[in-house]
């Protein structure tokens, strides 16, 4: 690895991590929050950064590289590397070449080396307060939030009163001002602040400042990495837009069944096209989908299944053929192998958020005899994230 020091809240481009990583480690952080006292929500920012990697400052990176304190040798050669770049568009099929340009910014796209600067160049976005993860140019903080003067006795709705923090227009001031510093450009408009809380009747502070002419204001859910989060972690909108893009490939399917492909090639294009569809970060988002949902999830493997053989009467006769499991005992099996190699793997970016035996045990559940003790939880969120699930880390 050619940066020694990248933060632990980097999970793009580096060996062993990935979307899922990331996703798992947010939802863990803010079910745990949300499970502590239940006067706690917990506030997202979701950065976005108008063509990131196409303005990175080849001279700021230079810099950025000599504080990894990177040999004076290697460092010139990367500066040789970017200098006197151009660039230019060619139309293979027709011959034709736009005019040669200097390219004296951003990072070269399509190398291997490129990823790497990138995350030397954004590896100083840090912040005061809260927490931070980062996938690339997607960065996203979040912090908690206490609602004072909460009379839980009461049986009618509560106007509930909230103290607004200062550390929401303090974070996206951190990374304004970073991105000032840097020569980048935050976009306001895609800019998200999203607020999540398990109690419905609570309010929170729904604007903040970019500039005196660009607010961010708060949404009822925002994507993530691909995965939709709403303001209680539901997952009824992801699931949602999962199965409508499935049912979009299932069109496919049947388009290409009318044209005489066999069912073979049918099947393998339905595990190729749309189970990646289905299954995406899964073990991120599944073990929090209810019944309902995962049904939804079912239909649409039933769906292509029905489109592939419609000769057979039974879904189980459909499986057979195909020699495929259900799609819920799939996201299982997804989010058991997950569980399973961060347990099992010491050096895994997550292994610490496997819940040890502390040395003196009370109100625990013990639930194997292994050294994994599960503390008893306020809320049952908080007990579904897939590292803290006894259905993926006891099988």
């Amino acid at each position: 690895m050619l940066l020694p020091k990248l933060h632990a809240n980097q999970y793009a481009y580096l060996n062993g991590v990935g979307c899922t990583d990331a996703l798992v480690s947010l939802l863990n952080d803010i079910t745990k929050l949300l499970d502590n006292d239940k006067n706690f929500g917990t506030q997202l920012i979701l950065y976005d950064f108008s063509k990131a990697f196409d303005m990175m400052q080849h001279n700021l990176l230079i810099h950025k590289l000599q504080e990894f304190g990177l040999p004076s040798t290697l460092i010139s050669l990367i500066s040789n590397y970017l200098d006197e770049r151009t660039q230019c568009v060619y139309l293979k099929p027709h011959g034709v070449r736009s005019q040669i340009t200097p390219c004296d910014v951003g990072v070269p796209q399509g190398t291997l080396l490129g990823p790497t600067l990138w995350l030397a160049f954004v590896d100083s976005l840090q912040f005061r307060e809260g927490s931070v993860v980062k996938y690339a140019d997607d960065t996203t903080s979040f912090f908690p939030l206490r609602f004072d003067n909460v009379d839980i006795t009461q049986k009618t709705p509560l106007e509930i009163q909230f103290k607004p923090p200062t550390t929401g227009q303090e974070l996206i001031n951190d990374c304004y001002k970073w991105s000032t510093e840097n020569m980048m450009m935050l976009n306001a408009s895609k800019t998200k602040v999203l607020n999540i809380s398990l109690k419905k009747t609570l309010t929170m502070i729904d604007k903040y400042t970019v500039t005196e002419t660009n607010a961010v204001k708060a949404e009822t859910d925002a994507k993530l990495l691909g995965v939709l989060i709403d303001s209680h972690l539901n997952f009824g909108g992801h699931v949602s837009h999962v199965r409508k893009a499935a049912n979009k490939k299932c069109h496919g399917l049947l388009m290409l069944k009318r044209s005489g492909i066999d069912q073979n090639s049918l099947v393998m294009l339905y595990k190729a096209q749309i189970i990646p569809t289905l299954t995406h970060t899964a073990a991120a988002w599944y073990p929090y989908a209810t019944g309902n949902q995962q049904e939804e999830l079912e239909n649409s493997q039933k769906l292509a299944l029905r489109i592939i053989y419609p000769e057979l009467e039974h879904y189980h006769e459909r499986l057979a053929a195909a020699n495929i499991s259900t799609l819920s005992e799939h996201l299982d099996n997804v989010c058991r192998k997950y569980a399973q190699k961060v347990k099992d793997n010491s050096n895994h970016v997550l292994h610490h958020l496997i819940p040890k035996r502390p040395e003196t045990i009370r109100y625990s559940r013990r639930l194997s005899s292994s050294d994994i003790y599960l503390p008893r939880t306020r809320t049952v969120k908080c007990d579904k994230n897939v590292l803290r699930n006894p259905k993926y880390l006891f099988s």
